[in-house]
């Protein structure tokens, strides 16, 4: 993680094994690793390809730092298995299956207290832009959930 402000956060979800730094590379002596997942792309992405043991998988889903990544493609294809994983979610939706089921299973791993979301922010959909805007500037870790109403309410057949 880059930010000291969070370590307590994430060291709650990982069982406390948290490397600060502003570069991926300061948890390479932790690795090799099965699955690394990144939101940055360009060096971070690149960095990641080099840290993956046989087998592991990269996942990215973002570009927040850089769109361009460069990478050691002899090291990556030498460590024997490992995949490169680009993830949208639109994509996994289509394809995978419909979002009802996973969303159905989400619900349930949470109602049974086996996933426990974290929540930094509720709020009204009217504040989406300013929720959004906090989000982008990282000014908070979790979830945020926006309620489309106001109050209890009952649904009738």
């Amino acid at each position: 993680m880059r930010r000291e402000e969070h370590r307590a956060a994430v060291a709650e979800w990982c069982g406390e094994l948290v490397v600060l730094g502003r570069e991926l590379g300061a948890a390479k002596p932790h690795g090799p690793f099965w699955l690394i997942l990144d939101s940055l792309g360009g060096a971070a992405l690149g960095t990641a390809l080099g840290m993956l043991q046989p087998g592991g998988t990269c996942v990215t889903f973002g570009v927040s730092d850089a769109a361009h990544t460069d990478f050691e493609s002899r090291d990556f294809f030498a460590t024997g298995g490992a995949r490169l994983y680009g993830l949208t979610l639109f994509h996994e939706l289509m394809s995978v299956e419909r979002a009802g089921i996973g969303l159905a299973l989400l619900a349930g791993l949470i109602a049974a207290e086996k996933l426990r979301p974290q929540i930094a922010v509720e709020a009204p959909w009217t504040e989406v832009g300013d929720v959004a805007r906090r989000l982008i500037d990282r000014e908070f870790i979790g979830k945020a959930v926006l309620h489309t109403f106001e109050g209890p309410q009952s649904l009738s057949a």
